[in-house]
């Protein structure tokens, strides 16, 4: 079988379309249709793996999903008709993509610090928002408040990463 090959642009846009349809699918469509979209989000981001990164994605979604259950248990993520001990599939789903744009149409944020802090304090938590306003999850303001803070430092820490790889001559 031949293998595909995308142009850098056609990776970029492909990538941002992806974690959008994504998003959507998990926030409207909840568990049962993020569970049907994963496996053809795996086979387009097949496409477009770097070395290693299925490493990095495993332990960005690990860190979200116990993120996001610390914040369910707090009381200040809820979800309605949700018993489990961690999040809803949907919402590791939604892990999962974020994941994968993460040495793709994010990675000119990584040499930028102050850039991914700022899209952790506002991006964040206005899809926190939004998914409340489509009725997926319920929120407060002091839930806002700690997502802000949360992935700000996710993605400072995101940013270090990126720079300690490339002191050691690791391209991301």
């Amino acid at each position: 079988m031949k293998k595909v090959v995308l142009s850098e642009r056609q990776q970029f846009i492909g990538n941002i379309l992806a974690f959008q349809a994504t998003w959507a699918t998990c926030v409207l469509g909840g568990s049962f249709a993020a569970l049907l979209l994963l496996p053809a989000l795996a086979a387009w981001h097949s496409l477009l793996l770097k070395r290693h990164e299925w490493r990095l994605i495993l332990v960005f979604v690990g860190v979200g999903v116990v993120l996001d259950t610390l914040l369910m248990h707090g009381q200040w993520l809820r979800f309605d008709h949700h018993n489990s001990p961690l999040i809803p599939i949907w919402l590791m789903v939604l892990w999962v993509g974020f994941a994968t744009t993460l040495r793709h149409s994010l990675l000119g944020l990584w040499s930028r610090p102050w850039l991914a802090v700022t899209l952790g304090l506002i991006g964040a938590p206005w899809s926190y928002w939004a998914g409340s306003r489509l009725g997926a999850l319920s929120i407060d303001g002091a839930g806002l408040w700690l997502i802000a803070g949360a992935w700000a430092v996710l993605m400072l820490a995101m940013a270090g990463y990126w720079r300690w790889q490339r002191t050691r001559g690791v391209a991301l």
